[in-house]
């Protein structure tokens, strides 16, 4: 089985090129290979938090 994990980082959402040229990607390549999980991660909307002294303290 294949997996795919997609990446978003645009903040543009919809103006973003990248953005739209991936979905498209993805649709086509799912409807040739129903099999695919596909995975989606979106760092536009759901950033990555920074590692600062406050989260290394928690998890010391």
């Amino acid at each position: 089985m294949v997996r795919i994990l997609q990446i978003d980082t645009s903040p543009r959402y919809e103006y973003s090129h990248s953005r739209t040229l991936a979905q498209e990607f993805m649709e086509k390549w799912s409807s040739h290979h129903s099999e695919t999980q596909i995975f989606h991660r979106d760092l536009g909307l759901n950033p990555v938090p920074y590692i600062d002294a406050t989260w290394v303290s928690a998890i010391g």
